[in-house]
């Protein structure tokens, strides 16, 4: 009589073992068709947490390039750098509307503040005007437009939803390091000359 109950055991077990088998099997093959229409044709392209850190940099740089732009139409001390101004601010609205679709592709949450760094720079910035804002202001658009390239760089060697974007945006970036570094900047005099 015990063995009988082990079958029955054994058997209703076993049962339960295959439905759940036969269901990830199932699950595994609708998980692994292709879609109709343009997903079939592309391979998927898989969101990582680093996707969605670099959009959210992206998405701050671009607010913080326009914020910038802003603070130099006003506070610049010559025509050359409200002209940069005014390609900064043109360029990275583009760019900005093109990573916030990119963030929703992916469900990125963003910010709408510009970076920490920059920030602090627009506070220093805010009450210095002519040659002094044009130096400073030089000074930090290379060094963060070179920041910016390495890091876009990078993401367009990668796979994944942001790639693209990074490989568009790569030159206008090249083109603001190439417009900063060429700003004619005058040195300061010291008081001790």
């Amino acid at each position: 009589m015990t063995r009988v109950v082990v079958v029955i055991c054994d058997l209703k077990y076993t049962r339960y073992a295959m439905q759940r088998t036969s269901m990830l099997v199932g699950i595994a093959a609708l998980t692994l068709t292709p879609l109709h229409g343009a997903a079939a044709q592309e391979p998927q392209k898989i969101t990582t947490l680093e996707d969605r850190a670099f959009i959210a940099d992206a998405i701050q740089g671009d607010l913080s390039m326009i914020e910038l732009g802003k603070l130099a139409e006003k506070n610049a001390g010559s025509d050359a750098f409200r002209s940069f101004a005014r390609t900064l601010i043109q360029d990275h609205s583009k760019a900005l509307q093109q990573a916030k679709n990119v963030a929703k592709q992916i469900q990125a949450r963003t910010r709408k503040k510009p970076l920490a760094d920059t920030a602090k720079e627009v506070r220093k910035l805010t009450y210095v005007k002519g040659k002094a804002f044009d130096s400073a202001f030089a000074g930090f658009m290379v060094k963060e437009h070179k920041k910016d390239i390495k890091n876009f760089e990078k993401e367009a060697k990668r796979t994944g939803p942001a790639v693209t974007m990074a490989q568009q945006q790569l030159p206008a970036l090249k083109k603001h390091l190439e417009l900063a570094q060429s700003l004619p900047v005058e040195k300061q005099k010291s008081t001790h000359d």
